[in-house]
């Protein structure tokens, strides 16, 4: 049998082998027979000599080739793998090695990064309230670009970032909440302005309370984010009045001035007890001022300089008696016998002049 045939010879009859096409008939001329067995070639998408010799899948395409004796002489194909279809853009491929020519069959649809969301990177992802950036399909491994970065706590407001939560520092009021658009948050945190009393330019910089009034102010994080208050201090002895703040006068007797201050004891001046005035005796105008024995009149305590009202004044020498007063010393008048003394009580002199009778004889 010629080659690519086979059988006991020309006479019994050829068969062409598996992958070769043709017929061999017997002849009486030389060479005897008649036909050839030629080789097939590989079928499409495969290469090799021949189909007899062994034919290999192109690359990009998977399967197998096996010669046979019928038409067309080889079984199997050589059908396309996903190496050869390109996924669009936020597309992931599924490998080189599945089968298949259809974004169905090859590709597989990329999820949103954290930060983002949405179905999908092809469908379009969109950063989440409170992430800044943006999110863009691409072909090339993650098979997107950007991101969407977390958007840190504003100016006085504290917290890992927006997405996570903010809330005012101490001494702050309002909310921040996230959004999706620029910025990425809404709202602020407001300083609280001092509260009653006391001064400053904001809780959370530092509040004093004012002059006459004693406390503290210290920030804090809950409503009304301040702790503290500042009270009027009252007024101090030998003063009167409803407090530092409103103002404190001395008492009657008592001279000096009071003004508020902010520091410990919240105040600065006394008032001091005024001493008894001329020709007076007593501790001082508040605890009484009496007049001297010889002298007549009243002292009061009053509040307006001098601080006391009305005065003592010398008695004049009774009668029968001569000298400048009582306190500066009467002495009974000619014919007259007896001692003039002072006193504190009216008439404020003690004793009398009293008219000697004549002698015996006259």
């Amino acid at each position: 049998c010629p080659t690519g045939s086979s059988g006991e010879g020309v006479p019994s009859g050829c068969t062409c082998n598996a992958g070769f096409t043709g017929s061999i008939t017997k002849s009486s001329e030389a060479p005897f027979f008649e036909g050839s067995c030629d080789a097939v070639a590989c079928p499409i998408n495969s290469h090799g000599e021949s189909v007899g010799a062994g034919c290999t899948c192109d690359k990009g395409y998977s399967g197998s080739i096996k010669a046979t004796s019928a038409d067309p002489f080889f079984s199997g194909t050589c059908v396309k793998t996903c190496s050869l279809f390109t996924c669009p853009k936020g597309w992931a491929p599924k490998g080189d090695d599945v089968v298949g020519s259809t974004r169905k069959a090859c590709c597989e649809p990329v999820a949103c990064p954290s930060g983002a969301g949405g179905t999908s990177v092809a469908d379009g992802c969109i950063c989440k309230k409170g992430f800044s950036g943006k999110i863009s399909a691409s072909r090339s491994s993650p098979y997107y670009t950007g991101s969407c970065s977390s958007v840190d706590c504003p100016a006085n407001s504290e917290g890992a970032n927006v997405p996570a939560g903010c809330l005012c520092e101490a001494g702050y009021s309002g909310t921040i909440e996230a959004t999706r658009s620029a910025p990425f948050y809404k709202g602020e945190c407001a300083a609280v302005a001092c509260p009653a009393n006391s001064a400053g330019n904001n809780v959370a910089s530092g509040c004093l309370c004012v002059a006459g009034f004693s406390g503290a102010i210290a920030k804090a994080s809950k409503d009304p984010f301040y702790t503290g208050s500042c009270t009027a201090v009252k007024c101090p002895d030998h003063s009167s009045g409803t407090d530092l703040p409103t103002g404190c006068s001395c008492n009657a007797g008592y001279s000096g001035t009071i003004t508020a201050t902010s520091a410990s004891p919240f105040f600065s001046g006394e008032c001091k007890a005024v001493a008894c005035p001329l020709h007076s005796v007593g501790t001082d105008l508040p605890s009484g001022c009496k007049c001297k024995e010889g002298y007549k009149g009243t002292i009061t305590a009053t509040a307006a300089d001098p601080f006391f009202m009305g005065s003592c004044t010398p008695v004049a020498c009774p009668e029968h008696s001569t000298g400048t007063n009582v306190p500066g010393g009467c002495e009974c008048l000619a014919g007259y016998s007896g001692t003039i003394t002072g006193d504190d009580e009216n008439p404020y002199y003690e004793g009398s002049c009293a008219a000697v009778q004549c002698p015996t004889g006259s």
